[in-house]
């Protein structure tokens, strides 16, 4: 297990946007995670692949957990850091998070959620006491309280190739380039993408900010973005389609501004 002092949290995402961590910790067993946890009293913030997270310009004045390392597969199996791509759901491969953080947020993609793939999960409270439960999901919600650490799944091992799925994201979403994926939830019968590119927002910029110019509800990283930047964005977006249509954008992203 690592522990790491004052370590840039941008480091960690996907967005490359954050200040320091007091402490980032990782553990690369669920023996390692629960050891820890008995031991610390200080707040907590859990990250795992890092793929859906907006943290401060100042960091993060507490204890981060990344669960990233944890990443043993065994059958339908998974600790709670194994790759959405190393599962053999073809519609969530390319996803580039992992399965704790999927599924507490219950990610999904091409109709299809995680959650619809969940028997059963296993947790810590923030005292590293166990528990098993087997979760309520909707649109991406879990009602999921505690640290995941292992996740039972069924899946079918003859699900069909990815390629197709994979194609399609490479040729709609700005593939490589640092963003938190997409940033808003889509509206009932709705897309967030659709009312954002309708309010003429595609290729806004606030600092190092951008509204992707492929899929209007990715802010992507030209470079120098800060979180700042990032959440006036967001406030400008929200703004924009709340006059147009009347409908108030509820963010994806998690934001850890403190």
């Amino acid at each position: 297990m690592k522990l790491l002092k004052n370590r840039p949290l941008k480091k960690f995402t996907t967005f490359k946007i954050g200040g320091p961590a007091k402490l980032l910790v990782v553990p690369e067993s669920p023996e390692e995670l629960r050891a820890f946890l008995k031991k610390n009293r200080k707040p907590i913030f859990v990250l795992g692949g890092g793929s859906n997270v907006l943290f401060s310009d100042k960091g993060f004045d507490g204890v981060v957990v990344s669960t990233a390392k944890m990443k043993k597969l065994s059958g339908n199996i998974a600790e709670a850091g194994v790759p959405l791509a190393r599962l053999k759901i073809p519609e969530l491969a390319g996803i580039p998070g992992t399965i704790g953080g999927a599924v507490k947020g219950n990610a999904g993609a091409f109709g299809v959620s995680i959650g619809d793939f969940v028997e059963y999960v296993k947790c810590f409270d923030k005292k590293g006491k166990s528990f098993k439960l087997k979760p309520k999901f909707s649109y991406r919600k879990s009602n999921i309280k505690g640290i995941i650490y292992e996740v039972g799944l069924r899946i079918n091992p003859k699900s069909g190739p990815a390629d197709r799925f994979l194609k399609e994201r490479k040729e709609k979403q700005p593939w490589g380039t640092p963003s938190a994926g997409s940033i808003f939830k889509n509206p009932p019968n709705d897309s967030a993408g659709r009312l954002i590119e309708a309010c003429g927002l595609k290729g806004q910029r606030i600092g190092g900010a951008q509204v992707s110019n492929q899929h209007a509800n990715f802010i992507v990283n030209t470079g120098s973005a800060t979180a700042s930047d990032v959440k006036k964005l967001i406030k400008k977006i929200q703004k924009a389609v709340k006059s147009k249509f009347g409908i108030k954008l509820e963010t994806e992203v998690v934001s850890v501004l403190s």
